[in-house]
């Protein structure tokens, strides 16, 4: 995902549920959101942290 705070905040305007705004985990270089489907499904949204 090339903007991953661009997407979320485009997600959030449409209505859907963020679960956990973007965070950095470290051992894996990337930053991770998590949203809710209509149906209560969580989705992982990653983002590459640059090196």
């Amino acid at each position: 995902m090339a903007d991953l705070d661009k997407s979320v905040e485009e997600l959030r305007s449409r209505g859907v549920t963020i679960f956990a705004e973007p965070f950095v985990v470290d051992p894996i270089g990337q930053r991770l959101a998590m949203i809710k489907d209509n149906s209560g499904n969580v989705i992982e949204l990653a983002q590459a942290v640059a090196a």
